[in-house]
C-alpha cells in the first residue's frame, strides 16, 4: 500500500493519484517495471501537488506561473521535464483541482481546490 505521509487524510489527492490516465504504464513493460513505473509517476504527482500548496500560500492566493513550481521541484532535486509537468498540472486542470491559463509551454495556475492544499 502507497502511503502519502504530507497528504494524511488527503482522500481527494490520493483519488487524483490512483486514478490519473499519467500513472498508466506504457506496453511492453514487464509486470514489476509497470509497478515501479507507475510508483515513480505517483510519487512525482504527490511532489507537483505538495509544490503547487506551497507556492500558493507564498502568494496569499495570487497567480503562480509554472516555472516557479518546476524551480522549486528542481531546487529539491527533483528530475522532470517542463512536458512532465505541464501534463501534470493539465491532469489537474481537467479534474478541477487547479485553474490556470495555458500559454506557450507555460501555465499560469489562477485558483487552486482548497481541498487539494488541505492537508498540506
Amino acid at each position: 500500500m502507497i502511503r502519502y505521509p504530507l497528504v494524511p487524510n488527503g482522500n481527494l489527492v490520493r483519488r487524483f493519484l490512483t486514478t490519473s490516465a499519467l500513472v498508466s504504464p506504457a506496453c511492453g513493460y514487464t509486470l514489476f517495471e509497470a509497478r515501479v513505473k507507475r510508483i515513480m509517476d505517483i510519487e512525482l504527482q504527490r511532489r507537483v501537488i505538495v509544490a503547487i500548496c506551497e507556492e500558493w500560500k507564498t502568494t496569499d492566493g495570487g497567480d503562480i506561473d509554472s516555472n516557479a513550481i518546476y524551480e522549486r521541484l528542481v531546487s529539491e532535486d527533483e528530475q522532470i521535464a517542463n512536458d512532465e509537468l505541464l501534463a501534470i498540472l493539465e491532469e489537474l486542470q481537467e479534474r478541477g483541482l487547479i485553474s490556470g491559463i495555458l500559454y506557450i509551454g507555460n501555465m499560469r495556475i489562477t485558483d487552486v481546490d482548497p481541498d487539494l492544499c488541505e492537508s498540506i
